[in-house]
């Protein structure tokens, strides 16, 4: 994903949208990933997970 500006804020606002976004783990994966680019260059990896899969509480819920 290209970026307009350089900087660590933008990349930080794409993954605070891409946060808001609901993850349907029946569908699809569960998490995103993309990469921003300025100019060309890569800066950020920016990945979005759903909570069941990051959250060792959630898994030892759910008698994993």
């Amino acid at each position: 994903m290209e970026l307009a500006e350089d900087g660590f804020a933008a990349a930080l606002r794409l993954g605070a949208e891409a946060a808001a976004e609901p993850i349907d783990i029946e569908a699809g994966l569960p998490w995103r990933a993309f990469v921003t680019t300025y100019q060309g260059d890569v800066l950020h990896l920016v990945t979005v997970i759903h909570h069941m899969v990051a959250d060792n509480g959630a898994l030892r819920g759910a008698g994993v």
